[in-house]
């Protein structure tokens, strides 16, 4: 799934405050509770969000006809037909005003020609909800790897979704409603498709420690079937390391991560140790590459390895500005690895906002903020709001510290 990016037409909130007087009469006439439609809100929302600007986004007017009606699609493809229409003769209400609950939006009684293509199903989004690179066998390895998975409610839906359960029956196992079964759905896409710790610390920070379950199943693989870039080099210092680690501990010290190609991602010198050692197998873990192609010479293989890296990590790329901040320790290290991670649009981008003189001022929230915002699709603003809390940051200090 590609990035969010931002609506040009509408914010969230404004988009909830302008369909506010149309939850309720929606939550009536599909018979659900009003937060389920304030959920499908959100989630049609961040789904037209996606969509490449121009088109139903043209505008503010065509942005709210088009989310108005990718609302009511949505609650019809997980609810089913409502049990009453509503009245088709109700004109439009003005521009930014507040109707009465039993006002209809004019967006119901478009012509058959002038409606918008329904959104996604559930069963579609299930479909979709998978790295579609990986093999069958490395798939459900992969899933009962990810953090989620140690979740009860998370672990529930990704087994049904696995045994190819209907979404029903997995909504009555956990005493919840479809929707609710599918806005988790929509949340796992989005976590697998962008990772994000921060989210999924909330995630398991709502539910009591003695309820995780346990996840990252490891498995171990023989030797001989491991793939690695070729080296003859065992006497290294990080294989040494790792044979005083081995006899140390008396059993292995890390975990090999591999992809679903039996390559090695890290911690090789595991493997080379274990080599020496005379061992046949390793503990591993998988780690899903979006890449199709097996070949050891493969670019998004050879991607991974880097950014995974090892103990000796490849300095950060930064613009040339951002660079020498950096080394004359203006930039501090965490800084300049959030900095790093944006692409170089990005980096210009909070540069022109900030300038060399502002940006040794901001934190590592500051700058992980950024790097969630350049994702989003929304870093112009975000800049430009730090811009203004760094500024009035900066005239409250006493002059002796400026």
């Amino acid at each position: 799934m590609k990035p969010v990016t931002a609506i040009p037409a509408a914010s969230y909130e404004e988009s909830l405050i302008r369909m506010k007087n149309h939850l309720g009469r929606l939550a009536e006439r599909y018979g659900v509770d009003p937060a389920d439609v304030r959920q499908t809100l959100y989630l049609v929302w961040n789904r037209v969000g996606q969509l490449p600007e121009g088109g139903p986004t043209a505008d503010r007017e065509t942005f709210y006809k088009y989310l108005y009606r990718a609302l009511v699609n949505e609650l019809t493809d997980s609810m089913g037909q409502p049990a009453r229409r509503l009245d088709e003769t109700t004109q439009e209400p003005a521009q930014g005003s507040m109707v009465g609950p039993e006002s209809v939006s004019p967006w119901d009684v478009l012509e058959e020609g002038d409606r918008t293509s329904s959104v996604p199903p559930v069963e579609e989004q299930i479909r979709n909800l998978f790295i579609r690179c990986c093999s069958e066998i490395a798939f459900p390895e992969a899933i009962r790897a990810h953090p989620l998975y140690g979740h009860p409610s998370y672990r529930t839906v990704l087994d049904g979704i696995l045994g190819q359960e209907p979404v029903e029956e997995i909504a009555q196992r956990l005493g919840i409603s479809r929707r609710r079964v599918n806005a988790q759905i929509e949340e796992m896409q989005r976590l697998f498709a962008q990772p994000d710790a921060n989210r999924i610390d909330r995630i398991f920070r709502a539910l009591p420690e003695d309820q995780w379950l346990p996840s990252s199943p490891i498995r171990r693989r023989p030797l001989k079937s491991l793939r690695a870039p070729c080296t003859t080099d065992r006497s290294g210092e990080r294989v040494l390391r790792a044979l005083r680690q081995f006899v140390a501990l008396g059993t292995q010290p890390a975990i090999v991560y591999v992809d679903q190609y039996n390559r090695i991602l890290q911690a090789e010198e595991i493997c080379s140790a274990a080599h020496v050692l005379r061992l046949d197998s390793v503990a591993t873990l998988l780690h899903v590459v979006q890449s199709d192609s097996p070949d050891m010479d493969d670019p998004d293989y050879c991607r991974v390895r880097t950014t995974l890296g090892g103990y000796d990590q490849p300095p950060p790329q930064l613009i040339p500005a951002f660079q020498k901040l950096y080394d004359e320790g203006c930039l501090g290290p965490l800084v300049a690895a959030f900095l790093d991670e944006m692409a170089t649009r990005g980096q210009f981008l909070v540069l022109r906002e900030l300038g060399t003189t502002l940006i040794t001022m901001i934190s590592a929230a500051d700058a992980q903020a950024l790097l969630h915002s350049s994702t989003a699709g929304t870093l112009a603003g975000a800049a430009r709001q730090l811009h203004d809390q760094l500024r009035a940051r900066l005239h409250a200090l006493p002059t002796t510290q400026r």
